[in-house]
């Protein structure tokens, strides 16, 4: 299953009108282990944030470059 549909699919970059901030809470865990909770640090320059680290408990990192026009 494609994470962005339409126009933007098979992109590396997910263009902004197809982002949407929520309010809910994504929860990621093993099936053997009980739920963690991912730590999420913004990265900033300046007033402007140029990035969205998640960490998870396993030591996974994914960062996510957020680009401005």
């Amino acid at each position: 299953m494609a994470l962005v549909q339409g126009e933007g699919a098979g992109r590396m970059v997910v263009p902004a009108q197809m982002v949407h901030v929520s309010a809910d809470i994504a929860r990621i865990a093993r099936p053997d282990q009980p739920p963690a909770e991912p730590t999420i640090e913004l990265i900033r320059r300046g007033n402007d944030i140029e990035a969205i680290e998640v960490r998870c408990e396993c030591g996974k990192r994914i960062r996510l470059r957020c680009v401005y026009d």
